[in-house]
């Protein structure tokens, strides 16, 4: 078989021009010697054994596709290092670009949380500025913050004396928490 004939094959099936079956065939087109002139008797017969012995092995590759279905491809066996060395490929750009939107998406996320950390301070340091000391206060728990903690604190207390049960604290502390939330809305 012509080595150039052979690669030109391998690129139409590459460049998705023909199917890899089409590519099989015309490779096992190619590999065959050509038949020796013989008796139409023993030509038909030798073809018939041929045509039997080209039918190529195929093996089923299970893809997985991105939204989680599967396809199920068959690959003559000749081919199947090729198709490896395709998937391989295509694996390997598909996890670089993966890597590098993560990549992105994670330098967002610091970006917005400096941001929201900087107009912070700046507004600490506005709000200090304007209480006419001149000193950087610390944000402090409120008054309703600390009710909030000791009615917290005392739930759990009674759970570990023996006086409620875990759910029922459970229960309690979220209306406790949703309380809180509503009050701190209408503040």
């Amino acid at each position: 078989m012509n080595e150039i004939e052979k690669e030109h094959i391998l690129q139409l099936v590459s460049q998705g021009i023909i199917k890899p079956a089409e590519g099989a065939s015309l490779l096992a087109a190619l590999s065959e010697p050509p038949a020796p002139t013989a008796p139409k008797a023993v030509a038909a017969k030798a073809k018939g054994k041929a045509a039997s012995a080209a039918k190529p092995t195929v093996m089923e590759v299970d893809m997985k596709r991105p939204d989680g279905s599967h396809h199920r491809i068959e690959v003559p066996a000749n081919l199947f290092p090729m198709f490896f060395a395709i998937a391989k490929e295509s694996i390997k750009e598909s996890t670089k670009l993966a890597a590098q939107e993560s990549w992105l998406g994670f330098k967002n996320i610091i970006r917005n949380k400096s941001n929201e950390m900087r107009d912070g301070v700046k507004i600490r340091i506005a709000n200090a500025g304007a209480s006419g000391k001149g000193e950087l206060i610390p944000a402090g728990p409120t008054p309703a913050d600390d009710q909030h903690f000791e009615a917290r604190r005392q739930i759990l207390q009674m759970v570990q004396n023996g006086r409620l049960t875990a759910e029922d604290a459970s229960g309690l502390i979220r209306q406790l928490d949703a309380l809180h939330a509503y009050e701190g809305q209408t503040s």
